[in-house]
């Protein structure tokens, strides 16, 4: 389909003492890692909640998100391995291989202590249990869901939350960069005061490259590039 990026303008402002900028070591270096790093975070926060107005469009936002239900005897706040395997179910073929999972930091240990409980024939007692090996880390400490690089990021919503585990496949959504990120020192703007401003300004936006979820073959079975799990 045809897309029309529409990018918006960003600023971060600071002002620091002549004193500062002139006597810590690197301090411009420093304030522009951090500018930069601020940055990086506001756009991956709108990368998945963006209303679209005046900023990137997210992908919670988009029609093209697939929402997974919870198994119906789930408790609040929970994630089970069949939420896992049911998002994934719903992730376009085209995508594993692109995929990662998000999660925010307090779903984190709900996904080192998941196991597998093993019922009897007629589903009615537990009769034991074991470790779970969709959930693994790997031998650099990368905690991979499905053998897919699993992310923890406070971009995600908290746990229970709609959007606090989400599947996605970053390749199918447009990023537009009109200004690439330039970083400018001021030092006459507070010339009485002795003071510095430094701006950090871009221009960029962002939307899913798809407007709905596919239809497979069948007729039937919807996939999306970006699938997630509603509250619980």
């Amino acid at each position: 389909r045809e897309l029309t990026l529409k990018c918006s303008k960003g600023n971060i402002f600071c002002r620091v003492s002549s004193e500062l900028a002139s006597d810590a070591v690197q301090f411009g270096q420093s304030l522009g890692t951090a500018m930069v790093e601020a940055v990086a975070a506001g756009l991956d926060y709108a990368f998945f909640w963006g209303t679209g107005v005046g900023q990137p469009f997210g992908v919670m936002s988009s029609p093209a998100l697939i929402t997974v239900s919870k198994e119906g005897s789930q408790a609040a706040d929970t994630l089970q391995l069949e939420n896992l395997a049911k998002m994934a179910a719903r992730l376009s073929p085209a995508s594993f291989a692109r995929s990662f999972w998000h999660v925010h930091p307090t779903l984190v240990p709900q996904l080192y202590l998941m196991s597998f409980v093993v019922k009897n024939v007629a589903g009615t007692e537990n009769v034991g249990g074991s470790h779970v090996q969709a959930v693994t880390v790997d031998a650099s400490g990368q905690l991979r869901i499905f053998g897919r690089p699993c992310l923890v990021t406070d971009a995600c919503a908290p746990v229970g939350d709609l959007g606090d585990i989400v599947l996605a496949d970053w390749s199918r959504y447009v990023i537009g960069m009109r200004q690439v990120v330039t970083i400018k020192r001021d030092e006459s703007r507070y010339f009485d005061t002795d003071e510095i401003a430094f701006k950090l300004t871009l221009r960029t936006t962002g939307m899913p490259a798809d407007s709905t979820p596919t239809k497979l073959r069948d007729g039937t079975n919807t996939v999306s590039p970006f699938v997630t799990l509603e509250a619980r």
